[in-house]
C-alpha cells in the first residue's frame, strides 16, 4: 500500500464530561438520517499530532476544551468510495490517528463556527455511533473505538 495516496487525518472522539456519551455530528447538506460522524479533518504532519487535532475541533465543533485520554497505537485506513474520490485532490482515501477526549465542559460545544461542517449534533453511546456512521467508514469505527476502550 501506498501511504502517499491516504489523506493524513485525525478523527476525534469527544466523551461527554459527565455521562460519557460520545459526540456525534451531523455534517450539513445530508438528510437527518445521513451524514453522521464524529469531528475529523486533514491534518499537516508537520505540526504536532495534539496541535492539529485541537485545531481541527475547534474548527468543527467550536472548542478544543478537552483533555487527552486515549491515542490510537497506529493509523487507520479508509478507502473512499468512487463519488466522494474525485473530490477529494485525488486521494483514494484517509489515514486517521484517532484521538480519545473528554470535554471540559458541555456548554464549549458549538458547531456554528466560521464555516460550518456541521449543521447539529448529539450525545450518543458507542453502539449508535457505530449505527449512525456512514457505511464505508463504519470498520474503522469499531476497530477503533475498540482499541480505545469505548465499545
Amino acid at each position: 500500500m501506498n501511504t502517499s495516496d491516504y489523506r493524513p487525518n485525525v478523527c476525534v472522539v469527544v466523551q461527554h464530561p459527565e455521562t460519557g456519551k460520545l459526540l456525534l455530528c451531523h455534517r450539513c447538506g445530508f438528510l437527518p438520517s445521513e451524514g453522521w460522524q464524529f469531528p475529523q479533518g486533514g491534518i499537516n504532519e508537520n505540526f504536532p499530532l495534539e496541535q492539529e487535532m485541537r485545531r481541527e475541533l475547534k474548527e468543527e465543533a467550536g472548542t478544543d476544551e478537552v483533555d487527552i485520554v486515549a491515542v490510537s497505537y497506529g493509523e487507520y485506513f479508509y478507502d473512499f468510495p468512487p463519488h466522494v474520490y474525485r473530490k477529494r485532490g485525488g486521494f483514494k482515501g484517509q489515514r486517521q490517528k484517532w484521538v480519545l477526549v473528554r470535554l471540559r465542559d458541555e456548554k464549549f460545544v458549538n458547531v456554528n463556527t466560521k464555516k460550518p461542517e456541521f449543521d447539529s449534533y448529539e450525545w450518543v453511546s458507542p453502539k449508535i455511533a457505530l449505527m449512525r456512521a456512514v457505511e464505508f467508514k463504519q470498520s474503522i469505527y469499531h476497530q477503533a473505538l475498540t482499541e480505545l476502550n469505548v465499545l
